[in-house]
Parts: C-alpha cells; sequence; structure tokens
C-alpha cells in the first residue's frame, strides 16, 4: 500500500506526463470516458475524464468520481465525492473545480502549491495545458470556485 505522499506524488507526476505530451491527448466531451492503460496515447477526453485517467493511472488512487474507474464519472460526481477545503490546504494532486453544485463546468489537476498555485487543465484542443491557478480561475469569472481534497489526510 503507498502512502498519501506517494500517491500524490504519482498523480502529479502522471498529471505532468500527460501535460509533456499533450498533442496526443485530444479534447472531446463523451461518455464514457476511455479506458486507457497507463501511459497509453493517444487518447481523447474531457477535463473529468482526464483528471479521473490521471488518477487511475496512480496506483492506490481512488476514482475522485466514486464510480470506480468505468468510465462515467464527471465534473459533478467529482464535486459531490470529495470534501471542499479551503485553498489554503490545497496540496499537490488536489483539484480546483468551477460552476454551481450540480451544474459544474470544468476541473483541473493542481499539481503545485505555494505562492504561484499551477494546475494541468484539459479544456481544449490543445490537450493538457500547465498554466498557473490565477489564469484559470480568471477564465471563470463570477463562478463557484471550488477546492476538493482527493485523500483525507492531505499529508504530503
Amino acid at each position: 500500500m503507498r502512502t498519501v505522499a506517494e500517491i500524490r506524488t504519482a498523480l502529479v507526476a502522471n498529471t505532468i506526463w500527460a501535460h509533456e505530451h499533450a498533442s496526443e491527448i485530444h479534447y472531446e466531451e463523451i461518455r464514457p470516458y476511455p479506458l486507457v492503460v497507463w501511459h497509453h496515447i493517444p487518447f481523447t477526453t474531457d477535463c473529468s475524464g482526464f483528471s479521473i485517467i490521471m488518477c487511475k493511472w496512480t496506483n492506490y488512487c481512488p476514482d475522485p468520481s466514486g464510480h470506480g474507474f468505468n468510465g462515467t464519472g464527471n465534473t459533478d460526481s467529482v464535486d459531490c465525492e470529495l470534501n471542499s477545503i479551503p485553498l489554503a490546504d490545497v496540496r499537490p494532486g488536489d483539484f480546483v473545480i468551477y460552476g454551481p453544485e450540480g451544474a459544474t463546468l470544468h476541473m483541473a489537476v493542481i499539481v503545485e502549491t505555494g505562492t504561484t498555485p499551477m494546475v494541468v487543465s484539459h479544456g481544449t484542443t490543445a490537450g493538457p495545458l500547465l498554466m498557473s491557478l490565477a489564469s484559470l480561475n480568471a477564465g471563470f469569472p463570477g463562478k463557484r470556485v471550488a477546492y476538493k481534497q482527493l485523500i483525507p489526510g492531505n499529508i504530503l
């Protein structure tokens, strides 16, 4: 069994790897999202499918949607499944979700915290992009922003 820190580190590493291979990860809102095996590209998915696939590639990581990696989870199910936490408690491997409960618009994986938190966001045909959390937040003015804890215990 892995520790929380090991799971978070592996999730961030997978997410950065995907960003580095963005040209082979395509965007489309589809369900079920593809049940791709570890580091197998190309594939096509949306923001929540991407985030859930990154968790699937991480050994011992729970499905943040609560659907058992069956291809049906989405941003709304992740929003319902995971606990909200304040930005100050966010750690690499947590998520940011935009939009009202039950009608969410987007989610991204937090890969770095500190003075300039960074995320990998898969929301366009450009593939997963590494960007600052502030830049991503600016794309959703006036929308609810929820920070979601992947694994209780937030130890890293």
